[in-house]
């Protein structure tokens, strides 16, 4: 490699006659780098600040055009383990596969989104991810009970209605989800309705006790 052949690759100079690569080889070389060129962020740890980071800098600023220099330079934190440095030799390290097989993926992006993310040293909790694991547990159990309850309300609304033939029964049960939600919450607590409609409504949010107390334990 001479340094012309260097410039057609990196500085799109002119093919070199003498050359003794042949420049459909050189177009393969030349075509890798302008597909990577210029990269669109360097990242690394704040202690390579003044060597790797700084350095990548200048190099760049040497070799090539100001079209490849780096778009963006990125320093973050280290990442700490309860507090403390990770290392393998005190035995304090977490691997990411480690704590996905520990903590699972959902508790293990929760404890890091708390952890920190500035140029300060982020700190990974063990007792947040378990913390979060109860957490997101206890937010499922709320949502499938509290579904669970929307649904035997309006399911129990239908049927509990004395005048509705079995035939208005069968319509109503057809209606969307939307609608059921729209006209119940719409007409049920207007304190406008008849008296008949009030002892309806008292006979429905009694008809499942239950549900009501495991809604109102999962919120405590």
């Amino acid at each position: 490699m001479t340094d012309e052949m260097f410039e057609y690759i990196f500085a799109s100079g002119p093919y070199p006659s003498h050359s003794p690569i042949p420049q459909d080889k050189l177009n393969i070389l030349k075509s890798e780098f302008s597909y990577f060129y210029p990269m669109d962020i360097r990242s690394s740890g704040k202690d390579l600040i003044p060597n790797h980071l700084t350095f990548c800098i200048y190099v760049h600023a040497a070799l090539f055009s100001e079209e490849n220099w780096p778009r963006s330079m990125r320093a973050n934190g280290h990442l700490m383990l309860n507090g403390e440095k990770m290392s393998k030799s005190t035995g304090n390290s977490l691997t990411l596969r480690d704590s996905l097989l520990k903590f699972g993926a959902d508790a293990t992006r929760v404890t890091l989104a708390d952890a920190g993310d500035s140029i300060e040293d982020a700190n990974f909790e063990e007792t947040t991810a378990n913390a979060a694991i109860l957490r997101l547990r206890t937010l499922v159990e709320w949502c499938e009970v509290s579904s669970l309850f929307l649904f035997s309300l309006l399911s129990t609304r239908i049927v509990a209605d004395s005048n509705l033939t079995s035939r208005r029964i069968s319509r109503r049960t057809k209606v969307n989800f939307e609608e059921e939600k729209r006209t119940y919450f719409g007409t049920r607590f207007s304190k406008t309705k008849s008296t008949k409609r009030s002892n309806n409504l008292t006979k429905l949010t009694t008809s499942e006790p239950s549900l009501l107390l495991l809604v109102f334990r999962s919120l405590n």
